[in-house]
């Protein structure tokens, strides 16, 4: 009768702790499954960089995987990189749609967005980490990036994302240029590294 009251009591709380992680586990798909809806309603906007960002998620987890990140590192990685352009959102869409070169006011605007980004989650005190990298994902190794952090003061994920972000670019047709070959791309970021790129990340 002990033993049955005591194994009740486990599976009890077992049961709980059961119903408690797939909760959990549910709640992490809907925020993932919100932040996909949000980001493609946002490229949505711009025919340029639509697919953009899953693009740049699945080459930010592969150098994760590459570098041997633990798991949960691997799911801010992906958070941060589906979250990393949200504050082109405040960028006119004249600007994110331009059939031709940006003038360097136009240019000044786009290079403003990894700030207006971290700006909008600021309120999310459970994802400072996260935020800080979308205010760092546009720093250069070297330390002339828009805050000028350098080398490793510059966040690894913000470092990651860089590499996958730029590469991405390069690859993808944009209004004023047509995309490299891989070659090309993987040759140019080469040329970068130390300067705009982590080596250890290229």
């Amino acid at each position: 009768s002990g033993d049955m009251k005591l194994l009740t009591t486990i599976a009890s709380q077992a049961g709980l702790f059961i119903e408690n992680a797939q909760l959990a586990q549910e709640m992490q798909s809907f925020l993932i499954g919100t932040i996909r809806s949000f980001v493609k309603a946002l490229e949505a906007s711009s025919y340029w960089t639509a697919g953009h960002t899953e693009r740049v998620t699945r080459y930010s987890l592969a150098i994760g995987k590459t570098l041997e990140l633990d798991i949960h590192d691997l799911e801010k990685l992906r958070v941060f990189s589906l979250l990393h352009d949200i504050g082109k959102i405040a960028t006119p869409k004249e600007i994110l749609n331009k059939g031709d070169k940006l003038s360097e006011q136009e240019w000044f605007e786009i290079r403003r967005h990894p700030i207006v980004g971290a700006e909008i989650l600021s309120e999310l005190d459970s994802f400072r980490e996260v935020i800080e990298c979308i205010r760092y994902h546009h720093e250069h190794f070297d330390g002339t990036g828009i805050h000028g952090l350098k080398g490793e003061k510059i966040p690894l994920m913000a470092r990651i994302l860089a590499v996958a972000d730029a590469f991405d670019a390069m690859t993808s047709d944009r209004p004023y240029r047509k995309k490299k070959t891989l070659e090309e791309a993987i040759n140019e970021i080469k040329d970068s590294t130390g300067k705009q790129f982590d080596p250890r990340v290229v």
